[in-house]
């Protein structure tokens, strides 16, 4: 920053989101395209007054990250000025009951300026989601219910209701995360990331970004259009691999198989296992050591910062080795393949990995296998015996309970194949 600057023209991350009537995730995006000028001291970034003014001259109409439901909006339209007061109250008195939880609304909302709804609908949405973040709920179902909307959280108890809204504030907050998000396939499936900046309590100078990944999946029905907000956090789907595989030998053989240059893994499991978990841990450690990490997925439900995720265009024999040919030409050092269901799809994924294995690749298999003898069988019939002189091992993983209530912890059966061992 210029030194002739003076202290009150400097911005934080939050005066600058109000600043530029945006959101705090899309401002992050802003930061990560390099589209918004900015400094970052440590990990907290400033923004200088006249520097986002000079901006936003030169942008107008462009970034200012507000929304206008106009007729094509459907269900909901803004088409009044007492359907736009009614908004206001119902966005204002959402506001306050999130207030109340606890949430993590970081400012209060302006009750005063009715030009800035959208902007303000905008954090609800957002706020909605930290609250059910807060209070560890994986997925928000938000259901019509006669000429209203259900908001319930998914406990382990079931659907617990948190209140009903209005369909207005319905299509206000839907419009928001659509507009925040990117479809996957199909409009009514979406991704959208959430950035939350949190300071330190014990130096107020430090603070930590956490971030939420969020699947949106909408489906139309007979009593009108239904949500599903999917939550994750990749620090606690994808901890650090010390972290996910709490055993000390076990950890250090998978230590050992990832240092490989080339050949092929195969963690394997039953669903329910925690298998998941432990690949993308896996991927996360590989990404670390500088590798170039690809994971070809049909949908990818959860994202590792610095890993290549790729998405297949179909589910389909002929979209998966387009998908590989693509990775393939990408210059690669790890490939992993099967997250999620392969179905129909194992074959022609197996014979892709063994291609990638006997290319110098190191290949993660993700399967769904509750024995070493099954996951041999099926790479036996896929690949004929082959496959043993490419293959490093095979991890069986298991959910056991650990007698602390609920918890449950990892266990493995490993099988190291000798050759790339």
């Amino acid at each position: 920053m210029s030194g002739s600057a003076h202290t009150e023209d400097f911005l934080n991350f939050d005066e600058a989101v109000e600043f530029l009537r945006t959101t705090p995730s899309t401002l992050y995006k802003w930061l990560q395209a390099d589209k918004i000028p900015a400094h970052k001291l440590g990990r907290q970034w400033r923004f200088v007054r006249r520097e986002l003014e000079a901006h936003l001259a030169g942008h107008s109409g462009g970034q200012s990250g507000g929304q206008n439901w106009g007729s094509a909006a459907g269900p909901g339209t803004l088409s009044s000025t007492a359907t736009r007061a009614r908004l206001h109250q119902e966005i204002l008195k959402f506001a306050s009951f999130l207030s109340n939880r606890r949430s993590a609304l970081s400012q209060p909302l302006s009750p005063s300026k009715e030009e800035k709804m959208e902007f303000e609908a905008s954090r609800l949405a957002e706020s909605l989601i930290w609250d059910a973040f807060d209070q560890q709920s994986p997925l928000i179902h938000i259901s019509p219910r006669a000429g209203r909307y259900e908001i319930s959280y998914r406990s382990n108890s079931g659907l617990e209701q948190l209140t009903l809204i209005s369909e207005d504030l319905f299509h206000a907050l839907d419009h928001s995360w659509r507009s925040n998000s990117q479809s996957i396939h199909r409009e009514d499936s979406r991704r959208l990331l959430l950035l939350r900046e949190n300071q330190v309590r014990e130096n107020p100078e430090r603070s930590f970004e956490e971030v939420v990944q969020v699947r949106y999946e909408k489906l139309q029905t007979a009593n009108g259009p239904r949500l599903l907000l999917r939550l994750w956090s990749a620090e606690k789907v994808a901890p650090s691999l010390e972290k996910a595989v709490q055993s000390e030998a076990t950890r250090q053989t998978f230590l050992k198989w990832l240092s490989r240059s080339h050949g092929m893994l195969v963690i394997a499991g039953g669903p329910a296992s925690g298998k998941t978990t432990t690949t993308l841990s896996m991927l996360r450690h590989l990404q670390e050591q500088r590798l170039a990490v690809f994971s070809i997925e049909d949908v990818a439900e959860i994202l590792i910062d610095g890993v290549q995720h790729v998405e297949m265009a179909q589910r389909s024999d002929e979209a998966l080795r387009e998908a590989f040919e693509r990775v393939y030409a990408s210059d690669p050092d790890v490939v992993a393949l099967g997250m999620g269901e392969l179905g129909e799809l194992e074959t022609p994924a197996l014979q892709s990995a063994l291609r990638a294995a006997k290319s110098g690749h190191l290949v993660i298999l993700h399967l769904d296998a509750k024995s070493h003898e099954d996951v041999s069988d099926r790479m036996l019939r896929a690949l004929g015996r082959d496959y043993e002189d490419h293959l490093i091992g095979i991890s069986i993983q298991r959910l056991e309970p650990t007698g602390r209530g609920s918890e449950m912890r990892a266990t493995y059966q490993l099988k190291e194949y000798s050759k790339l061992a």
